[in-house]
């Protein structure tokens, strides 16, 4: 499947280490979808408890999203999502996460929704490497940059984020009011994210470069169900998503590179 985003960039706000730009995006009309909410949810544990997964039921009339990175605290340990997934109302679902409290396994059986993990932390898989990146940004967390003041502008409907000079991250949604109810989320991901980094601004050229291969990515899909699953890479960018049909609900394009800087 080769999925048309394209995309252009607006001038970029600094915040010390971090700046933020907007993006716009061409895309599909469609019903609209809202991001799953603490109130939206019942989120717990498997009958026999599992690290990497979680069961999680929309309760109210209609589908959610849960995004990708979304932080699920609680239950027997503190977990974030790994993958977006588009919940059906009332109907139970087993999600991927991993684990971001390494030394707790005890406690209630449920968990709630509270904020979005970095991408360093959601960019690995592997749970062994979650946890040092969570410990990574411990460390640096009396250095979080001041992200007060920045706004959405009219028809934004995604967000790149450069942090010590490169760029990191591109968040991708299918409309302006999806990424204003996770506005907050990502930017205080963000600025977790950017403390203690160089306090380089990210310069619009390399933001440009980073768009441009976005729209050239090959992205594949895995269906489940009503929805479509994204993925594509290319070079040190990995995107991942989910559609419903042919339009995009959320992506993420995370610069795996950017860590080293």
């Amino acid at each position: 499947m080769k999925m048309s985003i394209t995309l252009h960039v607006g001038r970029g706000e600094h915040r010390g280490p971090l700046t933020v730009f907007p993006i716009w995006r061409q895309h599909s009309d469609g019903p609209e979808v809202t991001l799953a909410v603490a109130s939206d949810l019942r989120i717990g544990e498997l009958a026999e408890p599992s690290v990497p997964h979680l069961q999680v039921t929309a309760t109210g009339r209609h589908p959610v999203l849960l995004l990708d990175g979304d932080l699920l605290v609680g239950g027997l340990q503190d977990r974030v999502a790994f993958g977006s997934r588009l919940l059906a109302a009332g109907r139970p679902t087993i999600i991927d996460v991993r684990c971001v409290e390494q030394e707790r396994w005890h406690g209630s059986a449920n968990h709630e929704l509270a904020g979005r993990a970095s991408s360093l932390v959601r960019g690995n898989s592997d749970q062994q490497e979650v946890w040092r990146r969570v410990d990574v940004e411990r460390a640096r967390r009396h250095r979080i940059p001041d992200v007060r003041g920045l706004e959405l502008m009219p028809g934004q409907s995604g967000v790149m984020i450069g942090i010590g000079g490169r760029p990191m991250l591109i968040e991708l949604f299918a409309t302006n009011a999806m990424l204003s109810a996770a506005w907050p989320r990502i930017l205080a991901a963000a600025a977790a994210e950017a403390a203690g980094r160089p306090g380089k601004p990210t310069a619009g050229w390399r933001a440009r470069q980073f768009v441009a291969v976005v729209d050239n990515m090959r992205i594949t899909h895995s269906p489940e169900e009503a929805q479509t699953g994204l993925n594509a890479v290319s070079g040190p960018f990995e995107l991942r998503g989910i559609a419903d049909g042919d339009r995009l609900l959320h992506a993420s394009v995370i610069n795996r590179e950017a860590w080293a800087a």
